[in-house]
């Protein structure tokens, strides 16, 4: 049996509260935010090794060594 979804509520109604954002990664993906006045956190996160394989196998090896 299949339920028929209401497609007049928008979904405005399911933040009934302030709406905050982690931002990770680049930070020119908040700059609408910023200007509507939302509140957001920019996280300044890169990957490990900056994406490079064998230099990541290299920390690997070394921290299981320790």
């Amino acid at each position: 049996m299949h339920e028929k979804h209401d497609q007049s509520m928008p979904c405005r109604c399911l933040f009934t509260d302030t709406v905050a954002v982690i931002n990770i990664g680049l930070e020119h993906m908040v700059e609408p935010l910023a200007r509507k006045g939302i509140a957001f956190v920019q996280l300044d996160w890169r990957p490990p090794a900056s994406g490079k394989k064998a230099l990541l196998d290299k920390i690997r090896k070394i921290t299981k060594e320790s």
